[in-house]
């Protein structure tokens, strides 16, 4: 049920059998229960409950649970279990959450529903997962997108790294997900940098002696070696420190670099004969300093220690309003996949970030990183399948599956008001800002004209009408400026007392909108010091459990 006048009034029923249901934002997911079919449907609203609709999936198969992975873009990529619990599909939607198309196959899973699926923070399009080399096997491959699952591809070879396999063309980094306790670290304040533990061969070996951390400063486009063995890590002032240590064995020092990645220098944090297993590394939420926190036990005890690096630069980095200029301590970064252009998401987008090799650190008021955005011609990356399409030889084709046999993408919609579309088997990436109109690709729908429908009449009012036309501007004004002031009565009245009675003297209260009430918000305490990751928090709706997630 939902209810806009804190139940002052009878709420109304959106669904009923509900399974679960978990809501961001103004979006709402709802799983209801089909139990003639014994499986899930699920339904979404994009405007906090005024209005739902029943989620299209391709293939028909059997939806068992969802995980919500990411709804940060103004899109939706959800993992469906359909008839285990190792692995589920991952589809993403359209812009309003009703279309779904399959991006990625057999994405790892477990009983909790957290996957391993992670969004490049700061940097949209990007994403990192893990799958299943086919539904029977569990042996695991890292893929990369960066067109918001359009297309994923394999991690490269790190430079200077040993491969596991005899064949080379199998020697591609598989780095350890969150089923198997690995961290993939990124933050938005470190423009392009992530760390990750993982091993060089054609499946990830997840085994001390094939295990290493890489370092990637273009978004996972090339990979550097840093060092074996299985590590926790995190990142500080704005990614120019970085700092990790041992997770799979007890320790007592950090190894820390002020170069992101060139060196690397060991630090003891506790005596040799006192070593801690560590549980995590976090940071400040903005890498504003040096600070970090480290979690751990020693002896089943908990152990938290405190780090400091804020002095290991003996100046401030200068230079901020001249990025890549020789005596500036700055350089810019451009996002992208570096197979056709400099373009993510159809634009360009230039950060500042400190030069690896600068040896300063960022001072808190340079906090502006993004200098330029700047859209593209459109291309093939900026497109994805449409509903009932999948991608064969790089061109999507329709979808042979039985779900998809009644589906007719030149079907006329009922209302049809002036013009529909029909797809040519490819949708804009949502989120995509690419300029069809200069040059390059445009694979839009093909606007169409309803059956019957005539050409509209265009209007147009010149100075040269008599005169008239000053007067027009200064009618149309004067109501703009009265439907305003109306309008601004109206909003108020729902959240002042005094003027709303005033009003309910004039005009029926009916008219009016529900009032609001003001609560005082509730004191908290903030003890996260990284950001979420929705994966982690495991939103998940299932068959077996009827909890809702809220």
């Amino acid at each position: 049920v939902i209810s806009k006048t804190l139940f002052r009034t009878d709420p109304v029923v959106v669904a009923k059998n509900v399974k679960g249901y978990k809501s961001m934002g103004t979006k709402i997911f709802i799983a209801t229960e089909d139990s003639t079919k014994n499986t899930l449907v699920l339904s979404a609203s994009e405007d906090f409950g005024e209005t739902f609709h029943v989620v299209r999936f391709p293939l028909g198969l059997t939806e068992m649970k969802y995980t919500l992975l990411d709804t940060s873009e103004g899109s939706t990529f959800i993992n469906v279990e359909h008839d285990n619990g190792v692995w589920g599909n991952v589809y993403a939607s359209n812009a309003l959450d009703d279309d779904f198309v399959l991006t990625l196959e057999h994405n790892p899973r477990d009983g909790s529903g957290k996957c391993d699926f992670k969004a490049f923070a700061g940097l949209e399009g990007i994403y990192i997962a893990n799958r299943y080399a086919n539904k029977d096997s569990f042996d695991k491959q890292t893929f990369i997108t960066y067109d918001k699952g359009g297309k994923w591809e394999r991690l490269p070879q790190p430079e200077k790294s040993e491969c596991s396999s005899d064949d080379a063309s199998n020697c591609r980094l598989n780095i350890i997900g969150s089923l198997d306790s690995g961290k993939w670290y990124t933050n938005k304040n470190a423009a392009g940098l992530i760390l990750a533990t993982g091993s060089v061969s054609q499946y990830l070996i997840n085994k001390e002696s094939h295990l290493g951390v890489y370092l990637s400063r273009n978004a996972g486009w090339t990979w550097n070696f840093v060092r074996n063995g299985k590590y926790t890590f995190s990142m500080g002032n704005r990614g120019g420190l970085l700092l990790m240590t041992r997770s799979d064995m007890k320790t007592s020092n950090v190894t820390l670099s002020i170069d992101q990645g060139i060196k690397w220098e060991d630090c003891d944090i506790t005596d040799v004969t006192s070593p801690i297993e560590v549980t995590d590394i976090v940071s400040d939420p903005n890498l504003e300093t040096g600070l970090f926190l480290i979690s751990g036990s020693r002896n089943g005890t908990g152990v938290l220690v405190s780090l400091d690096f804020s002095n290991v630069y003996d100046k401030q980095c200068e230079g901020h309003d001249s990025p890549d200029a020789q005596d500036s301590d700055y350089e810019t970064f451009e996002p992208s996949d570096l197979r056709t252009n400099d373009c993510l998401l159809g634009r360009r987008t230039k950060f500042i970030r400190r030069k690896q090799s600068a040896a300063c650190i960022v001072p808190k008021l340079n906090q502006t990183d993004i200098i330029e955005v700047k859209n593209c011609s459109c291309t093939d990356e900026d497109f994805q399948c449409d509903y009932c399409y999948i991608m064969s030889d790089n061109t999507c084709i329709p979808d042979p599956s039985p779900s998809c046999s009644s589906y007719d993408p030149q079907a006329i919609p009922n209302p049809c008001e002036d013009v529909y579309f029909i797809s040519n088997g490819y949708r804009l990436v949502p989120g995509d800002t690419c300029d069809t109109t200069t040059g390059g690709t445009d694979k839009t729908p093909t606007a169409e004209p309803c059956p019957g429908k005539k050409e509209p009449v265009e209007i147009i009012i010149t100075s040269d009408s008599g005169g008239g036309y000053p007067w027009v501007v200064i009618v149309f004004s004067i109501i703009a400026v009265l439907v305003a002031a109306v309008g601004t009565l109206w909003w108020y009245s729902g959240r002042n007392s005094d003027l709303r009675e005033h009003l309910t003297k004039c005009i029926p209260e009916s008219y009016l909108p529900d009032f609001e009430f003001s609560q005082r918000p509730y004191a908290s305490v903030n003890t996260n010091f990284g950001d979420d990751d929705l994966e982690e928090d495991a939103p998940e709706i299932d068959l077996e459990d009827s909890t809702t997630n809220s």
